[in-house]
């Protein structure tokens, strides 16, 4: 079976917008609190491995190094994803439209983090 691209995921959402379900993984870390307890914080990540490295770049660039909470960067990747979702021309190359998509995600993130500070 080919795997799916994200061109291919964004081809078939276009149609049927609940896909959108099956292509973001939900994933469970624990993380101790202000008092010492453990909570269990949802995370996302997609069916797409190579928008997956983007997004861990994007967080080892602004989450560890200028300290914005991970879980504000988690709701700045759903903002990113479904405006790429909604945006990106599909008559591009898988490839273009990963590279596109890559931007557009560091774009959204940035302008959060601008409207957040300024």
């Amino acid at each position: 079976m080919k795997k799916k691209t994200l061109r291919d995921w964004i081809v078939e959402y276009r149609k049927n917008k609940e896909v959108m379900s099956d292509f973001i993984v939900e994933y469970v870390e624990k993380e101790k609190n202000e008092l010492g307890q453990w909570d269990e914080i949802r995370y996302i990540r997609t069916q797409d491995k190579a928008l997956n490295q983007i997004m861990k770049r994007i967080e080892a660039r602004y989450c560890y190094r200028n300290a914005i909470d991970k879980k504000d960067m988690n709701e700045y990747f759903l903002n990113a994803l479904y405006e790429i979702f909604e945006k990106v021309d599909i008559k591009r190359s898988p490839s273009e439209i990963i590279s596109w998509a890559g931007e557009k995600m560091n774009f959204v993130v940035i302008e959060h983090i601008r409207t957040q500070y300024d």
